[in-house]
C-alpha cells in the first residue's frame, strides 16, 4: 500500500483535502470520488495506479471530509476549485478520473479548461439525476438525520444490487451500513448540499468535451445504469463506454482492481477516439 498524509488547504477560500502519492517522473493524475465518500474509501483504486501515475487523491469543497459547502455553489464553482487545486500544485498536464457525483465537475473543469487535460474517466456519471431517483433522493436528504438507519438502508438500496453475481456484496453492504451508521452532523450536511448540487444540474454544451473520455457503468447499478451511461456517452464527441461487469454503484469497492486495470489500459492510449 502507497504512502501518503492527508493535507488541509484553502481553494477560493473554502476547506479542501487532498494525499498526493508521488511518482517522480510520471505523468500526473487527479481523483475526485462521490459523495459520501473521502480519501480513505478510494485508496484501494488508487494505491492499484500508484507507481504508473503521480497521484493526487482530492477532496475539493464539500467532498470527502472537508466542511460542508451550501448548495448555492454549483458545479461551475467546484470546476474553478479544481482549476485552482490545479494551479496550487503547477500541474501543466494531467489525466482525470471522476466518480458518480464528481462527474459533473469533470465534465465543467473539461469545458472551460480542457487544454490540461490529457484523458478523463468518468465512472457511474451522475451528470443529471435520473428521473426515476429524484423522489428517492428528495427522500434521503428528508430522512438522513431524522432516522439515521432508516437513511442508511435506503441510501444502499438506491445505490446497490442484491446480486449474487457480486462478489462480496454481503460483506461489503454491511460494511458500509457500518460506516455509513457513524456519519457526523457535517458529513451529512455534505451529503444534502451535494445531492442538491446534482439535482440543480444538468450537463449540457457537451461538444466542448473534446478530451478523450472513458465512462465506465457498473453492469448491476441500479442509480447509473448502462444505458443511462450509454445514452451520455453518445453525447460526447470523443468518448466509448465500458460496462464493468459484476459491480454495482460501488464498483471501487467491490471491484477496485478491475476498474484500476480498465483506468490504467485507457489512461496510457495516446490516441485520440475521434481519429
Amino acid at each position: 500500500m502507497a504512502n501518503y498524509t492527508i493535507t488541509d488547504i484553502q481553494l477560493l477560500n473554502h476547506h479542501a483535502r487532498f494525499a498526493h502519492i508521488k511518482a517522480a517522473g510520471q505523468p500526473k493524475l487527479i481523483y475526485l470520488m462521490g459523495n459520501l465518500q473521502n480519501i480513505k474509501q478510494v485508496e484501494g483504486v488508487v494505491n492499484a495506479m500508484a507507481g504508473h501515475f503521480d497521484c493526487h487523491i482530492v477532496e475539493l469543497p464539500g467532498m470527502g471530509d472537508t466542511t460542508a459547502l451550501a448548495s448555492h455553489f454549483d458545479m461551475f464553482f467546484m470546476a474553478d476549485s479544481l482549476k485552482a487545486y490545479v494551479e496550487y500544485h503547477h500541474i501543466e498536464q494531467f489525466s482525470l478520473c471522476a466518480n458518480s457525483y464528481s462527474a459533473g465537475i469533470a465534465i465543467e473543469y473539461a469545458k472551460q479548461y480542457g487544454s490540461r487535460l490529457t484523458a478523463m474517466t468518468l465512472a457511474a456519471p451522475a451528470v443529471y439525476m435520473p428521473a426515476k431517483s429524484v423522489a428517492a433522493s428528495i427522500e434521503l436528504m428528508a430522512t438522513c438525520k431524522k432516522d439515521p438507519v432508516k437513511f442508511v438502508q435506503s441510501y444502499l438500496a438506491l445505490l446497490t444490487s442484491d446480486s449474487d453475481k457480486i462478489l462480496g456484496q454481503k460483506k461489503i453492504k454491511n460494511a458500509a451500513f457500518r460506516y455509513a451508521s457513524r456519519y457526523t452532523e457535517n458529513q451529512l450536511d455534505c451529503f444534502i448540499y451535494n445531492t442538491l448540487r446534482v439535482l440543480g444540474y444538468c450537463a449540457q454544451d457537451l461538444d466542448k468535451v473534446t478530451v478523450p473520455t472513458l465512462v465506465l457503468a457498473g453492469e448491476l447499478d441500479p442509480f447509473i445504469t448502462p444505458d443511462y451511461c450509454e445514452t451520455f456517452t453518445a453525447t460526447l464527441p470523443n468518448a466509448v463506454c465500458e460496462v464493468v461487469p459484476c459491480v454495482d454503484h460501488l464498483m471501487q469497492v467491490q471491484r477496485p482492481d478491475i476498474l484500476a486495470k480498465k483506468l490504467l489500459s485507457f489512461l496510457y492510449r495516446p490516441v485520440n477516439l475521434a481519429a
